[in-house]
């Protein structure tokens, strides 16, 4: 089952990224990638490794199977009005 996965920047490679983070297309996922940029500056880097590691396989379900009241559901969906 191919997922999100993060992969550090290569040596010799100038970005101002140290990870980024890619969806299962293989496409960088920017979100995840700045999750990581801002919270490494917060805590402990293997937190936020940890952290990811939970949050990819969730954003992969959300992609794939995410559905609520017979509508798919994304993370930067606006909230739901009552």
């Amino acid at each position: 089952m191919a997922s999100f996965f993060h992969v550090y920047r290569p040596e010799g490679v100038n970005s101002e990224y140290h990870l980024i983070v890619f969806d299962d297309s293989k496409e960088a996922f920017i979100p995840l990638t700045e999750f990581y940029r801002d919270q490494v500056k917060r805590i402990s880097e293997s937190s936020v490794i940890a952290y990811l590691n939970t949050m990819e396989p969730f954003f992969y379900w959300l992609k794939y199977k995410s559905c609520y009241k017979d509508r798919k559901v994304w993370w930067d969906d606006e909230p739901e009005s009552r």
